[in-house]
């Protein structure tokens, strides 16, 4: 719609409006007239419209001398107007598609949106912006030239970083020479969401230090297990309110701990806790979360219990969307990742594939990786064929992660069905490198009749196996206690024990909020017979306890070892300094640390029993010998360049067989000192 106002100051003649703005007419369509005039009683020279009649009604109009005209009536009597028409004037004409921007960005996150810019004219469009619309937004590119009925996409990105959660208001100006509108606005939306991930999550890792076993009732598990469980720390129990009563008759009466049970009500479906039960992370300020999924049944109370147990241990609850299941899941805690094909299949989209119990998302595998980076704070997501070649394709029902190098992988002859895809997955693991920086280390159990020994449960330093009661089970104890020694590996029989689901599908951990975490690089090459900072960083709550914390180290030929005390670097950073072994010797050494709790953490797990070792591998440069000129008040110190050296450090003691001070450090072969104030000795000691 158009308007525009009429003068009411001509005698005679026509009265011409200005409408504002112009417009296009197509010459097809019909156009409404809409005239208003004020009240105004009669006068002799009162202004009057002329007027043709019709045949036909095709006005309607009103009129008192009195009061305004509340109706129209018809009438055909057709007001004389004239319309003038011009020519549509060339040029260049703007638009965009959209002609507005909504967009979301989750807090302290980026995004992007493109916007086509077009000229509908039929001639060239020239126009510019700026870089940045708000302190939020930019656009790209800036500037350039449309020709007649053509486009140019803009990527507008926005940042979140620093903006509250809630909308944003902004625009676009593009300035042309477009002939309809100058400036363009393109108005934009952002709105700033809660972020749905935790802030810099790390995925823990079963081995890590836990407060106790999750199980659920009715039990599917032996009672000399959860006895043994309730002796070394909390039993969690999921139990509808209904059944805790006869729950905790049965409890009791076969030698659990009732001090140590505790009861979080809720429904189940199923007894296997382990696929269904939530994913813990660690976030930025070391609080531990519970990330949740879609759980790859379609069993509404067991996909409830996450949830559940977030509000019963007043965790913070964050929902991963992926169709996957624990039994599926297992971590180093230091950013890998292990499932097997499984979980690709699940969010395919195609219900065919996966089972098709659930098909809930359709993604790629980069999606994948991107949600659980996201989430889970994986980096690395390793997938694996299922070798089973069962119907449930579960990770842990073949392998067993140990430690962040080491894998428990199942055996079989090489007359049995599975074996090749079994040795198979072997050969998979043995190509990928370990958060370490090193190959896994495999460790086998023989599982001739398909044994579920893979499936077993770490609780802090214990290891419980599942057992069939047949002639393999005490060399599937053995393997465990070989790979793990320092350990406590208990086995325990139960006739639901199935090769498909054992202990491990049943149980599952709550962790230690409190737990200490070592994050170290192993030490790879070093000098020999030197001075060798160890440098590793502690997550913590309470304060570390430095007298009783140390770096333990030894030749591997030595029985007995050293003990290095470790002080702080500032934030997370420690360190400790040991001395290496000769030329070509193995070094072993190992964390132990304690805070002001009594919480301990060692790692290696194993600590003394399966330390970290290397070869040294770097020889100690010869001696300089060093000559020395003296003046009245300098010191020139020289020697002859020793081969392999790349640095020569110039220490000063007062007495000979004091203490020396190192003064400075060169790559020449020359050292000057200069005033030389007392009496000093000097000696110069080469490294690479």
């Amino acid at each position: 719609m158009v308007s525009g106002s009429y003068p009411n100051d001509s005698t005679s003649g026509w009265m011409e409006v200005t409408l504002n703005p112009q417009f296009e007419y197509n010459g097809t369509s019909n156009l409404s007239i809409l005239i208003v005039k004020g009240y105004q009683r009669w006068t002799s020279n009162y202004p009057r419209w002329t007027y043709t009649s019709t045949g036909t009604y095709r006005v309607r109009r009103a009129q008192s001398d009195y009061s305004s005209p509340s109706n129209l009536s018809r009438s055909n009597e057709l007001p004389n107007i004239r319309l003038k028409m011009y020519p549509q004037m060339g040029g260049p004409v703007i638009s965009s598609t959209p002609a507005s921007i909504e967009a979301s960005v989750h807090e302290d996150e980026s995004g992007s949106s493109s916007v086509v810019l077009s000229n509908t004219g039929n001639m060239p469009l020239t126009w510019s912006t700026n870089a940045s619309f708000a302190t939020w937004g930019s656009v790209s590119p800036m500037s350039g030239t449309i020709p007649a009925g053509g486009s140019v996409t803009l990527s507008v990105s926005y940042n979140a970083a620093g903006l509250s959660i809630g909308t944003h208001e902004a625009s676009i100006q593009i300035n042309s020479d477009a002939t309809n509108q100058n400036p363009y606005i393109i108005p934009v939306s952002l709105q700033v969401l809660a972020c749905p991930y935790p802030p810099e999550p790390r995925l823990v890792a079963e081995w890590e230090p836990a407060k106790g076993v999750l199980v659920r009732y009715p039990l599917g598990l032996p009672y000399n297990l959860l006895a043994d469980i309730s002796q070394h720390g909390k039993l969690y129990v999921v139990v509808s309110s209904g059944d805790q009563g006869s729950c905790h008759s049965s409890l009791s009466s076969n030698g659990v701990n009732m001090n140590n049970v505790i009861y979080i009500n809720a429904s189940t479906n199923t007894v296997w806790v382990r696929d269904y039960a939530p994913w813990f992370v660690f976030d930025d300020q070391r609080e531990l979360r519970v990330v949740d999924f879609k759980y790859n049944r379609n069993r509404p109370s067991d996909n409830a219990i996450p949830g559940v147990i977030a509000n019963a241990l007043g965790y913070e609850y964050h929902y991963l969307p992926l169709v996957a299941t624990g039994g599926n899941m297992m971590t180093d805690g230091c950013g890998k990742m292990m499932s097997t094909t499984l979980v690709l299949d699940e969010n395919d989209g195609d219900p065919n594939t996966g089972g098709g119990n659930v098909t809930e998302y359709s993604y790629t595998q980069a999606e994948i990786e991107n949600l659980v980076e996201n989430y889970l704070g994986v980096s690395e997501y390793q997938f694996y064929q299922d070798p089973n070649g069962t119907y449930i394709d579960h990770i842990d029902c073949w392998a067993k992660l140990l430690d962040v190098d080491k894998v428990m992988i199942r055996s079989v002859p090489t007359s049995h069905a599975q074996y090749a895809a079994i040795e198979a997955s072997v050969a998979e693991w043995q190509s990928k490198t370990s958060s370490y920086g090193t190959p896994y280390r495999i460790y086998r159990v023989y599982t001739p009749n398909n044994e579920p020994y893979a499936n077993s449960l770490i609780f802090n330093n214990h290891i419980y196996v599942p057992l069939m009661g047949n002639a393999n089970d005490a060399a599937a104890l053995q393997a465990y206690q070989d790979a793990m020694p320092g350990y406590t590996v208990s086995g325990y029989t139960y006739s639901a024990f199935q090769g498909t689901d054992a202990l491990h599908c049943r149980t599952n951990t709550i962790f230690d909020e409190g737990m200490i975490v070592i994050n170290h690089t192993p030490v790879t090459t070093a000098m020999e017979t030197s001075p060798l900072a160890i440098n590793f960083s502690l997550s913590h709550v309470d304060a570390i306890d430095t007298g009783l914390s140390y770096v333990a180290y030894k030749s591997a030929t030595d029985a007995t070892w050293q003990y290095a005390t470790i002080s702080s670097l500032g934030s997370d950073d420690w360190t400790a300094e040991v001395f290496t072994p000769a030329f070509g010797e193995e070094m072993q050494y190992y964390f132990y640390v304690q805070d002001s709790s009594g919480r301990q953490c060692q790692l290696p797990l194993c600590g003394p029993n399966d330390p970290f070792s290397f070869v040294i591998d770097q020889a100690k440069p010869a001696a300089p010998v060093v000559s020395v000129q003296i003046s009245s008040d300098a010191a020139y110190l020289s020697w002859e360049a020793v081969p392999g050296a790349t640095y020569y450090k110039v220490y000063k003691a007062v007495d000979p067989y004091g203490q020396y001070t190192q003064i400075g450090q060169t790559a020449d072969t020359t050292f000057n000192i200069i005033p030389l104030e007392s009496r000093a000795f000097f000696k110069v000691v080469s490294g690479n």
